[in-house]
């Protein structure tokens, strides 16, 4: 199964939908509308790939404090409970969604979105940044962050196939996808 362009349609639809709503992430992550948004994505990329154990996404107040305190240093850098993403400034994410299919699974994997498709995460917390952090010999910017656990790596072992919902440890909730643990 190619992960990358299905974490790339869940990218994408996430992206657009928070850079619609003026561009921050804050005034608009808290909802749960975002969390509805990245759900009904998750099912859909459940569904497509036939994952049995795609969890459902609950806010993390912890992350969202923890992705507030990050520098333009480590802002990339993944925690020993969750990964990061990042969300560029409008201008380079309209260039990115305008791009090749190729550029855009390579952006997904950069800014680390594709997290958002990664079945075994289940808790996000996102924040504006102050300050955007400029990308070095670009005239791009950082200008949000999520931190999204409680995986802080890859592993497309951590993946069960089948019938989406079929192997949920703690039940399903309303949506068909696993409720996550509490």
């Amino acid at each position: 199964m190619n992960w990358t362009p299905l974490g790339l349609l869940l990218l994408l639809c996430v992206q657009n939908a928070i850079l619609v709503q003026s561009g921050r992430v804050a005034r608009y992550a808290a909802s749960q509308e975002l969390l509805d948004l990245i759900n009904f994505q998750r099912k859909q990329l459940a569904e497509v790939g036939q994952i049995a154990d795609m969890y459902e996404m609950i806010w993390s107040d912890d992350f969202e404090k923890k992705a507030s305190q990050l520098s333009c240093e480590s802002i990339r850098k993944p925690g020993a409970n969750y990964m990061t993403a990042v969300l560029y400034d409008k201008l380079t994410q309209s260039r990115i969604n305008s791009g090749t299919q190729k550029e855009q699974e390579q952006a997904s994997v950069e800014s680390g979105t594709i997290a958002f498709g990664f079945p075994p995460q289940f808790k996000i917390g996102c924040t504006d940044l102050e300050t955007p952090c400029p990308i070095v010999g670009t005239a791009s910017s950082i200008v949000s962050v999520c931190l999204i656990g409680p995986s802080s790596n890859w592993s497309l072992d951590k993946v069960n196939h089948g019938a989406p919902g079929s192997q949920c440890s703690y039940g399903k909730t309303d949506n068909g996808l696993c409720r996550a643990p509490m």
